[in-house]
């Protein structure tokens, strides 16, 4: 699915511009909603109803991430659970919340990596998650930026 821009108050070129996932959820047609979810899960997808469920107490940055999260299995049409899909989905998520160029700028102030993270508004993982989608030519960008010495990014 190409994300076409939209012109007027919602950018969804995500190509460009960071959207937040209640923007995304409107956009896909997915209905959100707080409620009890299985233990130990923070927010599921249901591919039938077309609904995101998220957990309720969790913290902001927990909602934010786990919502982007559950839009990846919706973006993709997840029908289940496998660590395939859930890998997809948390990288889909990282990239829609994360860019390199964020990730250097804030990284520069702030090089430890859950500081660099809660600095960026995403959880630990999401980090790793966005590390772990580069392309090749931006990791080395994302290295010789922070590494200038050659030395490479450990997420």
């Amino acid at each position: 699915m190409a994300w076409p821009r939209i012109e007027g108050t919602q950018i969804l070129d995500l190509t460009n511009y960071r959207t937040s996932p209640e923007h995304i959820a409107d956009y896909l047609g997915i209905k959100v909603i707080t409620a009890d979810v299985p233990t130990g899960w923070w927010g599921l997808y249901d591919h039938p109803r077309r609904t995101v469920v998220i957990a309720p107490g969790l913290a902001p940055v927990q909602r934010r991430c786990t919502l982007m999260h559950e839009l990846g299995h919706a973006y993709f049409e997840h029908q289940g659970v496998t660590g395939k899909y859930e890998l997809q989905a948390n990288r889909w998520a990282a990239r829609q919340l994360l860019s390199v160029d964020d990730v250097v700028h804030a990284a520069r102030a702030e090089p430890r990596h859950n500081a660099l993270a809660c600095s960026l508004g995403v959880l630990p993982d999401f980090l790793t998650h966005f590390v772990g989608s580069l392309s090749h030519h931006e990791y080395r960008r994302l290295s010789m930026a922070l590494h200038p010495a050659g030395d490479t990014v450990c997420a």
